[in-house]
């Protein structure tokens, strides 16, 4: 089903279309651009003539209505299928960097004039008819082209993140090389560039290494010199592919992907990006995990599951199979036989040796990692203890 075409949703467009033979409310942006292209809609987002104040009147008997963004026109309906921004038509009077002195209009091409690409500026009415305002939006969509609307210096000094969201949005929607132009642009700004917060910096560079020709153009981006990452090669863009086509990659696996298993790269990438704490133990273990990954067989996995757990084992695995240059079959192929494993546990504690006489102390501690090394070497075999005392 379409959309626009769920219940909710149509209900919200009734109450605030009405009668009304031209369109009051519309949706816009990511959720028209994506159901053109056949994309999943994650995000609904309406815009309309009304003030955030004359929506809440005309919904607020039907949803609740959540004051969010208020500020900037912006209200929140809750639907079961999700939260639905509904947001006035604007332009800008003043802008400074994210913080953009608005008013409130009824032109929709003016709205339009304010969005970062014209891809983003497509509008679709309650009964699914498109609308271009700019008369560029579906072209450029067709064409795979990522263009800025107006002047591409003053919208990237309204907000200095559209550098890295245009190579986003090229990664996924865009075909050919990024703009020359655009990339010296982007190099002009690049001090305005530095001032941003490093988590929004990093919340973009996550969501574009999901898509598949991330690397190719984030290589292409290198020459506008704004981040301070390490370089990409051809071979790491051609992994890169191959892992993401095959719905094997991650963030994680990006990340330790571009370090190029270099510790020295990962501890630059790390100090630049914010990152969970997590997902640093995890990328830490992948480089590290490499060590370990000697061969493709029982013992080797069942080592790597016992030291890595199951997850990050399986991405040990792909990193380095991928390095190898294993196809994307042979990789899945490998994950099968992980899955199939359990993970060992060491079956001796200290409790135990402690229950046979041993005393408490740095003996015992010594004692209990022979023990598991021998444990380990003997393919993770159960024996019973007072058997592996005695060897």
């Amino acid at each position: 089903m379409a959309f626009y075409k769920d219940p909710h949703l149509k209900k919200i467009m009734t109450l605030l279309n009405g009668d009304s033979k031209t369109p009051k409310a519309m949706y816009v942006g990511g959720c028209v651009r994506d159901y053109i292209v056949g994309l999943p809609i994650k995000d609904i987002d309406i815009a309309t003539i009304y003030t955030p104040e004359k929506v809440t009147k005309i919904l607020k008997g039907a949803f609740k209505i959540l004051p969010i963004g208020i500020e900037h026109g912006t209200v929140v309906a809750v639907t079961p299928i999700g939260n639905v921004q509904i947001t006035t038509l604007r332009h800008d009077v003043e802008t400074n960097g994210r913080h953009a002195v608005v008013s409130f209009t009824d032109d929709w091409a003016e709205d339009a004039m304010r969005r970062d690409f014209t891809i983003n500026t497509l509008l679709m009415d309650a009964r699914g008819n498109m609308i271009d305002p700019l008369q560029a939006g579906m072209r450029d969509l067709k064409h795979g082209i990522v263009r800025f609307v107006g002047d591409v210096d003053e919208r990237v000094r309204e907000d200095v993140l559209r550098i890295l969201r245009y190579v986003r949005f090229h990664a996924r929607f865009g075909r050919g090389a990024l703009g020359n132009d655009y990339l010296k642009t982007f190099r002009r700004h690049k001090i305005l560039f530095q001032k941003l917060s490093r988590e929004r910096v990093t919340d973009e560079i996550i969501k574009m290494i999901q898509y598949s020709s991330a690397f190719r153009y984030l290589k292409q981006f290198e020459s506008a010199q704004i981040l301070p990452l390490p370089k990409i090669s051809q071979e790491q863009i051609k992994v890169f592919g191959t892992l993401s086509k095959s719905k094997l990659i991650s963030a994680a696996l990006a990340l330790a992907l571009w370090s190029n298993g270099s510790m020295a790269k990962w501890e630059k990438i790390k100090s630049y990006l914010k990152l969970s704490n997590a997902m640093m133990v995890h990328i830490d273990y992948i480089l590290q995990g490499q060590r370990l990954f000697e061969n493709s067989d029982r013992q080797n996995y069942l080592l790597l599951l016992y030291r890595y757990k199951r997850d990050v084992t399986r991405d040990i695995v792909i990193y380095g199979l991928a390095q190898r240059g294993e196809t994307s079959a042979r990789i899945k192929s490998e994950l099968k036989k992980i899955d199939a494993l359990e993970i060992p546990v060491f079956p001796v504690s200290g409790k135990d040796l402690i229950a046979r006489g041993f005393t408490a102390g740095p003996a015992l501690g010594k004692k209990l990692r022979a023990l598991e090394m021998k444990w380990i070497k003997s393919g993770f075999k159960s024996a019973s203890l007072d058997a592996r005392l005695r060897k």
